[in-house]
């Protein structure tokens, strides 16, 4: 199946504990094993947290606060994370460029300003102004999820287009 192949990648680069360089400080010991993380695995692990996050700002109904707030912006931005997922599984690591990864934060963004500003908004100016914004971060997130199932086929018809 191929999730088992999908595990059989992710456990194929482990993170070994030898340093890469000199610095022996707890910032150097990170910024090391950082360097040694395979990409996909990362942004595996990034997807996970962000639906963790999300899931708890809904399920544990805070009131607007500090911590109701860190868990919005840290929920926010999962369909950018499984876009970015599936375009390192079916592309290959040229994938990586500036945009796609500038993408990331702008979907977290917004959607963090449509979850956080829309239940503030008040009046008519607000409402419409709240309007505007959650359809834009609906509109980004169908884009992402939309992108996020054209990649295998786009893989796929690069792979038969080699052949």
């Amino acid at each position: 199946m191929w999730t088992e192949s999908v595990i059989h990648y992710l456990r194929a680069f482990p993170i070994t504990d030898t340093p890469v360089s000199d610095d022996e400080s707890l910032y150097g010991s990170l910024k090391a094993r950082f360097q040694r993380m395979e990409p996909l695995r990362l942004i595996w692990w990034m997807l996970v947290f962000t639906i963790t996050a999300s899931t708890l700002a809904r399920t544990l109904a805070l009131p607007a606060g500090v911590l109701h707030t860190l868990t919005v912006i840290a929920g926010s931005g999962a369909c950018a994370w499984i876009w970015f997922l599936s375009r390192l599984l079916f592309r290959s690591k040229a994938s990586i460029t500036t945009g796609a990864i500038a993408l990331v934060p702008v979907v977290i963004v917004v959607e963090a300003v449509a979850h956080l500003v829309v239940p503030l908004s008040g009046g008519l100016v607000g409402a419409e102004t709240a309007r505007v914004i959650a359809n834009s971060a609906s509109f980004i997130c169908i884009t992402a999820i939309a992108f996020t199932f054209s990649e295998p086929l786009q893989g796929l018809n690069n792979i038969r287009s080699t052949q």
